[in-house]
């Protein structure tokens, strides 16, 4: 049960960096392919979390940058 929490919140903000990102990123391939990769092949629920961080990551240093 506690992973499907840490999935859910991790959903939760990657739809708000999304929402707040108006403009085509250099890391736009990069979370294209993060993307793609919990669709097709994120099986378990620990592997979803994972590869929602990795994208999550890309975000947090997209800001970091435009400081």
């Amino acid at each position: 049960m506690i992973y499907e929490e840490i999935c859910k919140l991790h959903f939760q903000l990657l739809k708000i960096y999304e929402k707040n990102e108006t403009n085509p990123t250099p890391y736009q391939t990069e979370i294209n392919n993060f993307n793609r990769q919990l669709n097709l092949f994120s099986e378990d629920i620990v592997q979803r979390i994972f590869v929602l961080n990795q994208i999550i990551k890309i975000y947090e240093r997209m800001s970091g940058n435009q400081k």
